[in-house]
């Protein structure tokens, strides 16, 4: 059981932390009957301000409440029942029109304010029927008046999912995952209804299963959403998962473009794996096998980091790459599974144009990922093949080379200074400034590290 001196601090509005302050000075007291009612109160300001939040960032419904309760306050003097009716369908109006409550909550919050309306007005009672609330009662009703209203934002359900769907087409969604994670939960999870929370969920994973003519990049961002939470809530991504999967398998069924999409956008995550029901398994794995290569890049699945299984499938297919192709996957992932490919490719270059290619599209990527072997490997492409060696643009492309491959600079300085002198020593027509004997690259080889560095 939460220690009532604890609930102020799950409360998230500020002010609305001052009157329940007031609540646990009277429960402090004993005064049980002024406890009810100043929860009541507490509640009631919170919801208000929470609607009033709402009507400052431009939504009609709050701003046609806000309206009428503005009218009521100024004509209260003639019109006194314009207040009471405010207050008697505040719990409504909280449920149906804002969906700040769930049906369950709004029951309990009805049964809080009828018992304030006993304890504020013990003298219209009999008298052998005075209301004596009792400790018990008062902390349940504080809890709920904590976990239902105090600890949320005004984030309602409906309106909540209509600005995600709008955030996550604008320009300044974030697109780091652990920045998403953190926007994610500030924004809509630490605080959301459980109601929209799994609502929220289920959307992101259905956008993540795309649709015919979905936009690529919100299907993107979804994928991106799911790994947030991920991160956020797994147990929740898990139950949305099985839901969603489980409608689709029942309803039209998963067809292998529903698989491909699993596949490329959630098929890293072992959760994912779970929810998707056995007797699909097998197509994923038949698909992987005998899907055009290229539908596996469209997808993102030779870059996506796959669970065991899948991942020895899509390995075995990277030998079906062509050189394009090669290309198009090291720029959706520059992941080092790709590096020996990258650099046969490299070194097999039959012309001028094709060495030039090779490296700006697949070397470079990868050189950031190379082990010193590997640099090494690149280093006798240029040695054992002309076609490199001579290309016009090859020495300015090994000076990247050289700069993006800094960091195995000490387990290799030896080999690039074996290369830079014999470019220089075999330079045509033995002139040391002649393109082909990469005089910038024997210069930034040779330079003291610090000046290097500088």
């Amino acid at each position: 059981m939460r220690a009532v001196e604890d609930l102020l601090n799950e409360v998230h509005d500020r002010e609305s932390r001052r009157y329940l302050a007031e609540v646990i000075g009277a429960y402090q007291a004993g005064a049980f009957r002024a406890a009810i009612v100043a929860t009541w109160v507490a509640v009631a300001f919170d919801l208000i301000a929470k609607i009033r939040e709402l009507d400052e960032v431009g939504d009609p419904t709050a701003g046609a409440f806000m309206r009428g309760l503005e009218r009521a306050i100024d004509n209260q003097a003639q019109h006194p029942d314009l207040l009471l009716d405010i207050e008697r369908n505040l719990i409504k109006v909280a449920h149906e029109s804002f969906e700040f409550i769930e049906q369950r909550e709004r029951l309990q919050l009805e049964r809080l304010r009828e018992d304030r309306h006993v304890c504020a007005h013990p003298a219209f009672v009999r008298p052998d029927e005075v209301f004596v609330p009792t400790p018990e009662l008062v902390r349940a009703h504080l809890a709920t008046a904590i976990d239902a209203v105090l600890s949320k934002g005004p984030v309602p359900g409906k309106r909540a999912i209509d600005r995600f769907m709008n955030e996550i087409s604008q320009t300044s969604f974030p697109e780091r995952l652990d920045d998403l994670a953190n926007y994610l939960r500030d924004r809509y999870f630490e605080l959301g209804k459980r109601v929209l929370r799994r609502g929220l969920a289920e959307l992101i994973v259905k956008g993540c299963l795309g649709t015919d003519g979905a936009d690529s990049r919100i299907i993107r961002r979804c994928t991106l959403a799911a790994h947030a939470l991920e991160l956020i809530e797994p147990g929740l991504l898990s139950d949305a998962l099985a839901t969603v999967i489980t409608k689709r398998e029942q309803g039209s069924g998963l067809v292998d473009a529903d698989l491909l999409c699993f596949s490329g956008n959630l098929g890293d995550m072992q959760l994912a794996w779970d929810a998707l029901p056995e007797s699909s398994h097998s197509r994923v794995r038949e698909l992987l096998k005998n899907a055009p290569v290229q539908q596996l890049i469209e997808r993102h699945i030779f870059a996506r980091d796959l669970t065991e299984e899948a991942k020895r499938i899509v390995e075995g297919r990277m030998a079906d790459l062509d050189r394009e192709q090669l290309a198009e996957v090291i720029s959706q992932a520059a992941d080092p599974r790709f590096t020996d490919l990258a650099i046969n490719e490299f070194r097999e270059s039959p012309e001028y144009t094709d060495a030039e290619q090779n490296m700006e599209s697949l070397v470079l990527p990868l050189a950031p990922v190379m082990t010193g072997d590997q640099v090494r490997e690149v280093m006798d492409a240029v040695r054992g093949n002309q076609q490199i060696r001579m290309a016009v643009e090859m020495p300015a492309l090994f000076v990247q080379f050289f700069d993006r491959t800094e960091l195995r600079f000490a387990e290799c300085y030896r080999d690039w200074y074996d290369l830079t002198d014999w470019l220089i020593t075999t330079a045509p027509h033995s002139d040391p400034e002649h393109y082909a004997a990469y005089p910038e690259l024997w210069t930034q080889v040779h330079a003291p590290r610090g000046a290097a560095e500088g």
